[in-house]
């Protein structure tokens, strides 16, 4: 019996996920974990919040969300 690498492990899970359609990308997110952004967040929240086209701007995310998830994506 074989026992394969950490890294021949891994290219062989991408390999069947490039097989299967995926394909890999990298993002980088805001940390959320850290203080000074959670600090951020809420002021931008709060700012939006405050509009005084909160519904409006929260009907028009809603809009982008509806037209560019795919309908089996909602709920899971």
């Amino acid at each position: 019996m074989t026992t394969l690498t950490q890294a021949q492990r891994m290219s062989a899970y991408r390999q069947k996920m490039r097989d299967s359609g995926f394909r890999q990308i990298t993002a980088w997110v805001l940390d959320t974990r850290k203080k000074e952004i959670q600090e951020q967040l809420k002021q931008e929240c709060e700012a939006i919040r405050n509009r005084q086209t909160e519904k409006e701007d929260l009907a028009f995310c809603h809009a982008l969300f509806e037209e560019n998830v795919p309908d089996d994506w909602i709920g899971q």
